[in-house]
């Protein structure tokens, strides 16, 4: 399932006046503004540069430190972010800002437990802003603990009633708890304020279909198609509805195209073999072909992903080769420990067909 988060990263200016004046080195305090300048216009290689070289002038000023830092985060070069807002740190660690970036890249990394442990610095210097807010909300949904979560996006959007990300970060967390219908109602408000946005149409399509809502679910889809014609993972879960509501040559459709605009994603490539194996209409299956989608996700997950076994398993049945079914279908078994126990029970099923000498057919 694919949801939209959207972490927060203000633009933060390391400025200090008085430190400007009191520096002497005027070549450090040149390069330092150019940095400022850069950074301020997006231009980040340049801003990096300049506030390297304000460094390597003048190593002591924990200012170019804190915005190559931000530059950094900006650039994803998270573990030179966390590197340059500790130097920082050092220099001066009576700076909440440089903690809360800090925490932002853990954040970036998955690493909440060292983020949380930032914002709570943080705080404690008074960074108490909308971004501190929806970044740490984010870290206590990574940790799982959703009423943390929760209460922080309720703050962020009291702060800030008009962002539509915040809405759409806090339905994530509601759906999370799978608490669909204060799912959809945070992604209508989003909608209201960011009425073009295809991501927000895909993501309560997603929350509609969890509910198995699928007409609603459809026509979310269908608008973030629109939106966006080149969004891979919309046309990979309209094709799930599709799968649902026993549309298979949509289904079929939708799969092909999503594999087309996103070779690299192996579920679409498990979703189309599984269906040209296992479809009830005869005419739309086709064992060999199957086989071959079957085969090439398995590549792409590194013959690790027990849903891509199981459709190779279906393939393989659908041909006949009830030998090799098994195999695969034990193989997806053995790898499938995490799964939900409805799934390994629906493997268990379609392996004693294959024992059976019997291909699986969707009811």
């Amino acid at each position: 399932m694919i949801r939209a988060i959207h972490p927060r990263w203000a633009l933060i200016l390391f400025l200090s006046p008085a430190l400007a004046r009191a520096d002497s080195n005027q070549d450090a305090l040149q390069h330092y503004n150019q940095g400022v300048q850069a950074l301020s216009a997006g231009n980040l290689d340049r801003a990096i540069a300049e506030f390297t070289e304000t460094i390597r002038i003048n190593p002591k000023d924990p200012r170019p430190y804190g915005n190559r830092g931000y530059a950094y985060l900006v650039s994803h070069a998270l573990d030179s972010a966390i590197a340059d807002f500790t130097a920082a740190l050092q220099l001066d660690p009576k700076t909440p800002r440089c903690y809360k970036l800090r925490g932002d890249a853990h954040l970036g990394k998955g690493d909440f437990d060292r983020a949380l442990v930032d914002y709570e610095k943080a705080m404690e210097g008074g960074a108490k802003d909308v971004d501190f807010y929806s970044n740490r909300g984010l870290a206590y949904m990574g940790k799982k603990d959703y009423e943390r979560a929760l209460a922080d996006y309720h703050e962020a959007i009291r702060l800030n009633s008009n962002d539509f990300t915040l809405y759409v970060n806090r339905a994530s967390i509601y759906a999370l708890k799978k608490d669909y219908e204060s799912a959809i109602a945070d992604y209508n408000q989003a909608l209201r304020l960011a009425p073009g946005n295809g991501g927000v149409y895909f993501t309560r399509g997603i929350a509609y279909a969890e509910q198995k809502d699928y007409q609603h679910a459809l026509a979310d889809f269908n608008e973030a198609i629109r939106l966006a014609p080149q969004f891979a993972i919309a046309y990979y879960n309209r094709g799930g509805v599709h799968l649902e509501m026993k549309d298979y040559q949509s289904a079929v459709a939708d799969f092909q195209r999503a594999i087309e605009l996103a070779p690299q994603h192996p579920w679409s490539y498990f979703s189309l073999a599984h269906l040209l194996s296992c479809c009830p209409k005869a005419e739309l299956r086709d064992g060999q072909k199957a086989l071959e989608y079957a085969n090439k996700g398995c590549e792409l997950a590194q013959w690790r992903n027990p849903g891509g076994l199981d459709a190779l398993a279906a393939a393989h049945a659908e041909l006949g080769d009830f030998d090799k079914a098994i195999h695969w279908e034990g193989k997806a078994l053995e790898s499938a420990q995490d799964y939900p126990v409805g799934e390994q029970e629906k493997m268990r099923t379609r392996l004693q067909l294959y024992k059976q000498g019997k291909p699986y057919r969707l009811e």
